[in-house]
């Protein structure tokens, strides 16, 4: 692409006709994307083409590397997008559907952190939850969390033992 050193307006709007024939977004907004220019195969820091004064500096550099006969660099770097389309498309769906159904509150993010229910453990995880903490409360050390005391040897429980303990006296029950 080759641009002719007009204006700044004349400039953005180049750029912007060529990231829409690009991207196929007709919709795409300045907001949407940062213009960055740079001397080619010079290592050197890039500046953001926004306002007079960076188009000024712009201009110095372009003007430099014509004359040494070598390129300058325009780099767009699109913004990400919260939403992608699918996921925005399957929240509308659902809240259609909530809408039609009469529901009001549906949640459509799944929570990661979110402490699970009783409810949501089956009645032998259950059984064996209760049996553990009763383990842990009749054998309570004030050295260790949990031990079993034989002879005046403290032997610590650990998490392992003591579920396979409650399986255990699930089973006999």
């Amino acid at each position: 692409m080759e641009i002719e050193v007009l204006s700044l307006d004349d400039i953005l709007v180049d750029v912007h006709r060529y990231i829409k024939k690009l991207t196929g977004d007709d919709e795409i907004m300045h907001s949407d994307y940062l213009i960055i220019f740079k001397p080619e195969k010079i290592a050197g820091s890039e500046v953001q083409l926004v306002d007079m004064q960076d188009y000024k500096k712009f201009l110095s550099d372009y003007k430099k590397l014509s004359d040494g006969k070598k390129n300058m660099i325009i780099m767009v770097s699109l913004k990400k997008k919260e939403k992608t389309d699918k996921q925005s498309k399957r929240k509308r769906d659902l809240a259609l559907d909530s809408e039609e159904s009469g529901s009001e509150n549906v949640d459509v993010h799944k929570k990661k952190n979110a402490v699970p229910k009783l409810t949501d453990f089956s009645k032998v995880i259950q059984q064996e939850g209760h049996i553990i903490r009763k383990l842990r409360e009749q054998y309570r050390c004030d050295q260790h969390d949990t031990c079993f005391i034989d002879n005046g040897r403290h032997m610590k429980l650990i998490a392992m033992h003591l579920q396979y303990w409650a399986k255990e006296i699930i089973i006999i029950y």
